[in-house]
């Protein structure tokens, strides 16, 4: 149902950028050149195959069919019109391979199935879940948090240390820009700085299979880390319920506590950041985790 020849493609791409002998029937995200510098293949994509398929493997999706949409009108029309192009296919993520299922499953069995959230929702289940969030991450809420974001920003360019054999410098994005949204996340859920590292590493690990293939210790180290995150915000909602704070996550249980529409999603156990949560109390055991639920596990 997309046409892409419907507009002027250098209107739509005002980049100027040379895409001189790239042709968009090579372009293959899993290369490196293509991965330390996409934006002139992205510009060839939008002039020549604005609509482009790949093979499914290349990004952990075995045999399934997968489209790379680059124009904007385009884009605008897959994002707007979920009735056609649904949320709802579980994950974007790779998908384990057989032999290593057993061995995820039996880690993940430690933890909790995770729901649809608002990367796999549809509306009306999506809007809701944008209400009862909204309910929580308040304006007044988010600029509270910017004292201590630019104090964790300073802290950052205080600690850097120039590379002498690069002249001097240092990479800005392991030493900056990676640090910087993790923290903020970490920070807006009440995660002590303590705990940064674990978040970051529990963070990685949630999103390290989309886009790819991961080998046995990958799939382990990605399986551990959702249990683990999945069990360290458990016991901090579970304590917030008894022991309530002026934080995110009370804000959290409370708006779920204080709506009594039958339509507001359940919650449960999250394993990612905003993913409604079901305390304990009403959840007698770990469920395990089925093939369907081991497939759809993506986070953040």
């Amino acid at each position: 149902r997309l046409d892409p020849t419907g507009l002027d493609p250098t209107r739509l791409d005002p980049t100027g950028l040379d895409t001189t002998g790239l042709d968009p029937s090579d372009f293959d995200p899993r290369l490196e050149r293509v991965q330390q510098c996409p934006f002139p293949h992205y510009a060839a994509l939008r002039e020549s195959a604005p609509v482009h398929e790949m093979p499914g493997e290349w990004v952990g999706r075995g045999s399934e069919r997968v489209f790379a949409v680059s124009r904007f009108d385009l884009v605008t029309q897959v994002l707007t019109d979920w009735h056609t192009f649904s949320s709802k296919f579980g994950s974007s993520q790779a998908i384990p391979p057989d032999d290593v299922m057993r061995r995820v499953r039996e880690i993940m069995s430690k933890g909790w199935p995770r729901p649809a959230t608002m990367l796999t929702a549809d509306p009306p289940v999506h809007t809701r879940f944008r209400r009862l969030v909204s309910k929580a991450f308040t304006p007044k809420r988010v600029q509270d948090l910017a004292p201590d974001i630019l104090r964790i920003c300073e802290g950052l360019v205080d600690s850097f240390a120039p590379d002498d054999s690069r002249g001097g410098e240092i990479d800005l994005i392991p030493s900056f820009c990676v640090p910087i949204p993790t923290s903020t996340v970490a920070l807006a859920l009440g995660v002590p700085e303590e705990r940064f590292a674990d978040f970051k590493r529990w963070a990685d690990a949630s999103v390290a299979p989309i886009g790819r293939q991961l080998d046995m210790d990958g799939w382990i180290g990605f399986a551990e880390g959702v249990v683990e995150l999945q069990q360290y915000f458990a016991a901090e909602f579970e304590h917030r319920m008894d022991h309530p704070k002026d934080d995110l996550l009370t804000a959290l249980l409370n708006a779920r506590l204080a709506s009594s529409r039958s339509d507001v999603p359940p919650p449960c156990v999250p394993s990612e950041p905003f993913t409604p949560l079901k305390s304990k109390r009403s959840t007698a055991m770990p469920a395990a985790a089925s093939d369907r639920n081991i497939a759809s596990t993506t986070g953040l």
